[in-house]
C-alpha cells in the first residue's frame, strides 16, 4: 500500500466511497424498479410499446470490457514472461507519491508495471479516440471534443505513471482527471441551467474552479490526500448533477410521449449503468489501497490466487470499468443535450 495512505487517509476513503456507493445506489434502484415501470405502463396505456434496452446495454459493457481484458493480455504476457536478469535498482527512479499493487520492475526493467501500464493503453485510448471520430454530429459538440481529449489524456498519462513512477507521470495521470471531472461538470451544470441560458457563465465558473484545482495540486502533488479530495469535490459534483438529470428534470415537458420514451429507453438504462459502473470501480479501487499489504505482505486471503489477482488483475479491473464509467457518463451527456436542442429522439445502439 502506498506509504501516504496513513490511517487518517483511509478513513476519508471508506467514508467517501461509501457515500458515493449509498448516494448512486439508492436513485439506481428507485429509477429501475419504480420509476421505468411507470413509464412503460404510461406508455403502454397509450399503445406505445418501448423494447427493454437494459439486457442489450448490459451485455455490450460486458463485450466491451471481455474485448479490454483480452487485449490487455495479449499486450502484457511477452513483457511478465522475458527474463529479467538485469533488473534496475528502482527505488532509485520512484518519486511519485502513491504506487500499487502491482510489484515494480518484475518483469522488465524499463517498465514498472506492465498489466497496469497496458490495460490503460488497452482501455482509456480507445474509449476517447472512438469519441473523438464519431460521425454523429453530437459527439462533435466542441464540449465533448474537450471531454473525450482529457480522457484520452487520463489514459496517456496513466501509462506514463504505471510505466516510470515519477513525480512528473502522476501528475500526467492525476491532473486530466480533475480536468475530465471539470468538463463533466461544466457539461452536467448546463444540461440543469440549460433555460437560463448561462453557458458562458458556467463555463468561466467551471474553468475558475480547474485553474484554482490545477494549482493547489501542483503545490501539494507530494500528498496524495490532496489530489483525492479535489477529486472527489469535482466527483460528487458530477454525480448530484447527473442524479438531478435523471430525476429532477421534466422531460416530458419537450413532448409528453418523446419525453417519457427518452427516459425509459435511453436515459435511466444508461445512467443506471453508469452508475453501477461507479460502484463497482470505486470498491475495485478501495480494496487494492486498503488490503494491498494485508495480501501481498501478509499472506491474508491465500498465498496463491490472492497475491496474483492484486498483484495483475485488480488494477487493470480499476481501469476497464473506471473507463466504461466515464464513457457511459459522456453517453449520457450527449443524449440529453441533444434532447435540449432538438438533435431528435436519441436511441442505445451497443
Amino acid at each position: 500500500m502506498p506509504a501516504n495512505l496513513d490511517v487518517a487517509t483511509q478513513r476519508i476513503v471508506v467514508f467517501v466511497s461509501s457515500f458515493t456507493t449509498l448516494a448512486i445506489a439508492i436513485p439506481a434502484l428507485y429509477a429501475q424498479f419504480v420509476m421505468i415501470p411507470n413509464f412503460r405502463r404510461k406508455l403502454s396505456s397509450s399503445g406505445i410499446t418501448i423494447e427493454a434496452s437494459n439486457p442489450s446495454l448490459f451485455a455490450g459493457c460486458l463485450l466491451t470490457v471481455g474485448l479490454m481484458v483480452a487485449v490487455t493480455i495479449v499486450a502484457t504476457l511477452p513483457i511478465i514472461a522475458s527474463d529479467n536478469e538485469h533488473q534496475l535498482q528502482e527505488e532509485q527512479f520512484l518519486s511519485s507519491s502513491i504506487n500499487f499493487c502491482e510489484e515494480d520492475f518484475q518483469s522488465s526493467p524499463y517498465i514498472a508495471e506492465p498489466a497496469n501500464t497496458m490495460s490503460s493503453l488497452t482501455c482509456y485510448v480507445p474509449l476517447a479516440l472512438f469519441g473523438l471520430v464519431s460521425t454523429r454530429h453530437g459527439q462533435r459538440a466542441k464540449r465533448f471534443v474537450v471531454i473525450y481529449s482529457t480522457l484520452l489524456a487520463i489514459g496517456l498519462g496513466s501509462m506514463a505513471l504505471h510505466a516510470l513512477l515519477t513525480a512528473q507521470a502522476q501528475g500526467g495521470d492525476e491532473l486530466p482527471m480533475l480536468w475530465f471531472t471539470a468538463a463533466v461538470g461544466f457539461c452536467a451544470l448546463d444540461i440543469i441551467f440549460h433555460r437560463y441560458n448561462k453557458t458562458i457563465w458556467l463555463a468561466v465558473l467551471v474553468a475558475g474552479s480547474a485553474v484554482i484545482a490545477t494549482a493547489t495540486y501542483i503545490g501539494g502533488r507530494h500528498d496524495f490526500a490532496i489530489f483525492y479530495m479535489l477529486f472527489s469535490v469535482y466527483c460528487q459534483t458530477m454525480i448530484f448533477s447527473l442524479i438531478y438529470i435523471t430525476l429532477g428534470i421534466d422531460w416530458e415537458s419537450i413532448s409528453l410521449h418523446e419525453g417519457l420514451q427518452f427516459k425509459a429507453a435511453v436515459l435511466y438504462p444508461l445512467t443506471i449503468a453508469t452508475g453501477w459502473s461507479t460502484v463497482l470501480a470505486v470498491w475495485i479501487w478501495v480494496s487494492e489501497m486498503l488490503y494491498c499489504n494485508a495480501v501481498m505482505q501478509d499472506g491474508a486471503f491465500g498465498v496463491v490466487v490472492a497475491p496474483f489477482v492484486w498483484n495483475r488483475v485488480v488494477h487493470p479491473m480499476w481501469h476497464f470499468w473506471s473507463g466504461m464509467l466515464a464513457f457511459l457518463l459522456i453517453q449520457v451527456l450527449v443524449a440529453a443535450h441533444g434532447v435540449q436542442r432538438g438533435w431528435g429522439t436519441p436511441a442505445i445502439e451497443w
